[in-house]
Parts: structure tokens; C-alpha cells; sequence
């Protein structure tokens, strides 16, 4: 569960390296920084999307630059039960598509970043296969 961005020019007013650009699309988009397992990985604070009851959706993100050109954004997506039990979501639902993406996805751009998706999507843009 990742989506890749392509490190295009740095915008006029925004600082050159690629760690302080994402820092400050994090700060943008509303995400809360956190210490990261990796030297060259920035983390974030899980942030509650979904609430039905019955199960509450929490995801936090890691963004790693990959050389100097690309950066790979990861989701770690978790459901929390009423009854106390927790478990991984394979996969970015819908619902959190449209929580997590739009804004990051913005703020990430205004730094000079350009989503480049992830490969099941790039393939079907090169393979004309919807």
C-alpha cells in the first residue's frame, strides 16, 4: 500500500532539500510528525478517518525518499474493534482513498512533487487496460 511521487523543481519559496519539502507537505496536508524507525524515513502519527461504532479506521504514513528522484509513500492502514481487537487492512479502501489521498496528495504537489501512483495503476495507464 504505497503510491510513488516523482521529485520535479523545487517551487519558488520552498526549501531545496526533499526531507524539509516533505516535512512541510505533512505540516500542510494536517499530519502530526513522528520519530521514524529509519534515518531516512519521515513517519507520521496514526489519524482516525472512519468511525462506525462498531470499528474506527486509523492510518499513519511513512514517506521515503528513493535516491534523489522519487519518493515512496507508505499507508498503514488499522482497524480498531468495539471489542478491543485490532487488525491490518490489506488494502486502501475507498473510504480511506478519499480521507488520506486528496489533501497529502495536494500538499505534496504545491512542494514540487508529482504522483506517479502505484505500479497497478501505471500499468493500466501504459496497457490501456482499465
Amino acid at each position: 500500500m504505497y503510491r510513488d511521487y516523482e521529485v520535479h523543481a523545487t517551487p519558488a519559496g520552498a526549501a531545496a532539500d526533499v526531507p524539509s519539502r516533505l516535512r512541510a507537505a505533512l505540516a500542510e496536508a494536517g499530519w502530526t510528525e513522528v520519530p521514524a524507525d529509519a534515518p531516512n524515513v519521515l513517519s507520521t502519527a496514526p489519524r482516525q478517518v472512519s468511525n462506525t461504532g462498531l470499528y474506527r479506521v486509523e492510518v499513519s504514513v511513512d514517506l521515503a525518499p528513493v535516491g534523489e528522484r522519487f519518493v515512496r509513500v507508505f499507508f498503514h492502514p488499522w482497524r480498531y474493534s468495539l471489542t478491543g481487537g485490532r487488525s491490518k487492512l490489506p488494502y486502501l479502501t475507498g473510504g480511506v482513498r478519499r480521507a488520506v489521498l486528496p489533501a497529502l496528495t495536494a500538499a505534496l504537489e504545491r512542494q514540487g512533487f508529482v504522483v506517479l501512483g502505484t505500479p497497478r495503476e501505471r500499468d493500466r495507464e501504459e496497457t490501456g487496460n482499465g
